[in-house]
């Protein structure tokens, strides 16, 4: 048993076991106004505050998972704007939504060619 004992095991229960901790006695939280972060979720005990960062292939396969639901939801707006078109009926709003989509899904892909550039 380590010289932290339960209270890790109490962390590694709330934050899971893929994380690495790092403990520090620096007295405030990272993240905005000293607030927990979902990167960087804060446990102060006393003086030591225990923050769990996520490893490299947490993010990573998030990042993949966001990719992936994303080409999917882009295929489903494309199917629904084509399916109004072939009704007749007006496609703006859905074409918009569907600029939206396309936009986040830049975001989605440059976050995980980042991450991947990071460990490479």
């Amino acid at each position: 048993m380590s010289k932290f004992g339960s209270a890790e095991a109490g962390l590694a229960k709330s934050f899971g076991p893929a994380h690495t901790w790092y403990i520090t006695g620096c007295g405030f939280a990272p993240g905005v106004g000293g607030r927990e972060t979902k990167r960087a979720p804060a446990c102060t005990r006393g003086r030591i505050m225990v923050v769990a960062f996520r490893t490299w292939i947490d993010r990573y396969l998030e990042a993949d998972r966001h990719v992936i639901s994303g080409r999917e939801v882009i295929r489903r707006q494309r199917d629904l704007i084509a399916r109004k078109q072939a009704d007749g009926r007006t496609t703006d709003d859905s074409e918009e939504l569907l600029a939206l989509f396309e936009r986040t899904q830049t975001i989605f892909e440059d976050d995980l060619a980042r991450i991947t550039r990071e460990c490479a």
